[in-house]
């Protein structure tokens, strides 16, 4: 082969070489870097789609017997001052019946006729997707309404500050014609706070549950008129089971937290995410209230049983700080899977939580509730599901690669219309593009094949080349001459 063409060969091989190397070399350059560690900001980023706020609307029918004036006591006790000429007018009689009334009602007030009332008031609490069509897990307390426990909130409602002074207001206007004294007036509202307690009957219970999620919702009417309307599944109760409830929205296509596959152990990093808020009859927050969705964060602290009809069993006390609200919210590990469902707290005297005593039901005893109720969960997070879509789509917008997020955040929202927290991020995304921050590679993976089949084929065409060269160099060289034959020499 002639020294031109054996370096024209080389050349082109080194060629071929050298455009696949820089090729592989391009693809390693701009290959997504690893993602950030989770943070405890990260878990509960990505967690919050799953969370709901619950609220249930309780109907109450109750009966009690109304008190009705004695009036022969009444007339017994001031007949003689009638005699006496002590009373002479009407005026007088009133005045002196209404003072015997308020100095001691008990002894003037009889049993009267029943009365019924239907009035109703709201329950609010925490839950959280199980799957992607619309099971939720909360406690079951959050769901639950007992009539006894209903007629404790009754009965303690009469001891409230705000019940006392309203009914106050009703007392003098009932009795207009008389001014009670502060005194007297202590006096019927204690008559009637034991009143209510002895005669008070809860008759029935309705009730309604709406769901709501985002960054805060409104309570109240606005979550009655616009809530996700939901049923209740199963119930494993908070006497006697394991304060456990799961529910079915009238929804699919939601994001949904992964159960954890075992218990947590003590020093775990636990992660409370509800929307905290006073629920029940004690309420001193409006009804119709903005409420915010809140984490609070903390570790494993202790282990204590509890009672059931299946005998004990174990719950975990975290430090992360739970209240009146948060009840159903998830604690999630720090990968982000649910380690188990708030249910109580135990309080200091002044009702706030006691160091490492905020209680939560493990995961275990989820998984046996949602098995007995035929609910299938996935294992764990796969990359198929809306939540690790969304952990990975966070993890493009940390390395500045927003497009790569917003096609993510968009098939997001194309599978969970309901989901809020997307709607905002593209809204971010796509002003990062805008503002010129994007900082996507170009998508080189299409090229692999092409360039390494291009490679393969400049090789084979060299290596065929050189080969056919060759072989045309044998045939074309000349041979060498043959010796001559001797002369013999003349004779002489």
């Amino acid at each position: 082969m002639k020294p031109v063409v054996r370096i024209g060969v080389v050349a082109l091989l080194a060629l071929a070489i050298l455009a696949n190397g820089a090729l592989a070399a391009a693809i390693v350059l701009t290959r997504e870097p690893a993602p950030r560690p989770l943070t405890a900001e990260r878990v509960a980023t990505a967690s919050k789609p799953a969370i709901v706020f619950i609220q249930s609307d309780y109907t109450i029918t109750t009966s009690m017997t109304q008190p009705a004036i004695k009036q022969s006591a009444v007339e017994q006790a001031l007949q003689p001052r009638v005699d006496s000429g002590e009373i002479r007018s009407a005026d007088q009689w009133q005045q002196a019946a209404d003072r015997l009334v308020f100095a001691n009602p008990d002894a003037y007030y009889a049993n009267g006729n029943s009365a019924t009332d239907s009035w109703s008031y709201w329950a609010t609490g925490s839950g959280f997707f199980v799957t992607e069509d619309g099971y939720v897990v909360t406690a079951a307390h959050v769901v639950t309404a007992s009539k006894a426990d209903i007629r404790d909130s009754v009965i303690a409602e009469t001891k409230t500050q705000g019940y006392v002074d309203d009914f106050k207001n009703t007392i003098k206007k009932t009795f207009s014609e008389y001014s009670a004294t502060d005194a007297e007036l202590n006096n019927f509202v204690d008559f009637w706070q034991r009143w209510v307690d002895r005669y008070i009957s809860v008759d029935k219970i309705d009730a309604k549950y709406f769901l709501g999620s985002g960054a805060s919702v409104q309570a109240g009417d606005g979550m009655t008129s616009g809530g996700i309307r939901a049923s209740v599944v199963s119930v494993d109760p908070t006497v006697g089971g394991h304060d456990i409830a799961i529910l079915k929205a009238d929804t699919s296509g939601v994001p949904a937290l992964a159960i954890a596959g075992s218990d947590p152990q003590l020093g775990d990093a636990t992660y409370a995410i509800g929307y905290p808020r006073t629920a029940y009859l004690q309420e001193t927050v409006p009804t119709n209230q903005t409420v915010p969705i809140a984490v609070t964060n903390g570790k494993v602290q202790r282990m204590t049983s509890r009672s059931s009809t299946d005998g004990s069993w174990k719950v975990y006390g975290t430090d992360a700080q739970f209240t009146h609200g948060d009840s159903g919210g998830p604690v999630v590990d720090a990968r982000g899977n649910v380690m188990g469902v708030i249910s109580f707290i135990i309080p200091d005297a002044s009702g706030n939580q006691l160091p490492g005593q905020g209680y939560f039901v493990p995961s275990s005893f989820i998984r046996e509730d949602l098995a007995k109720a035929n609910v299938s969960i996935a294992p764990d997070r796969t990359n198929t599901n809306l939540t690790d879509t969304y952990y990975r789509a966070l993890a493009k917008g940390d390395n500045g690669r927003y497009r790569e997020e917003l096609n993510l955040l968009l098939s997001i929202q194309s599978r969970s219309a309901r989901d809020t927290y997307v709607t905002a991020d593209i809204g971010h995304t796509q002003a990062e593009i805008a503002a010129g921050n994007d900082r996507t590679p170009p998508d080189l993976s299409g090229y692999v094949l092409p360039g390494t089949g291009s490679a393969a084929g400049v090789i084979l065409v060299a290596l065929l080349t050189w080969l056919v060269l060759a072989l045309a160099a044998g045939r074309t060289r000349a041979a060498p001459p043959e010796p001559a034959a001797a002369t013999p020499l003349a004779a002489d």
